[in-house]
């Protein structure tokens, strides 16, 4: 698990530009296969036989309803690193 404050410049095509708070997440598992990648945020998708398909669909939700983004990045056998983008709060005081 890794976290760290980053700034988004003003011509990413996909995040807004400002402050975030990344927060990674990697494990060493199988890894995500390549034709899962795009549906695996889709509910009721699943590739285990007791999965419900829920619970990155509802990650996902959270995370874009708090003006996040997340992401995947996985090879096979390998593991998979899962990374979101909170926005950033300033504290002052």
């Amino acid at each position: 698990i890794k976290a760290e404050n980053i700034e988004y410049p003003e011509n990413n095509p996909v995040i807004k530009h400002r402050e975030y708070v990344k927060i990674s997440i990697t494990d060493t598992g199988n890894g995500v296969q390549a034709g899962d990648i795009e549906r695996i945020f889709d509910p009721y998708y699943t590739t285990k036989k007791t999965g419900t398909g829920l619970g990155l669909a509802i990650i996902n939700s959270i995370i874009k309803n708090h003006d996040g983004y997340i992401f995947v990045n996985s090879e096979p056998g390998k593991g998979a690193t899962f990374t979101f983008l909170l926005p950033g709060v300033k504290v002052v005081g």
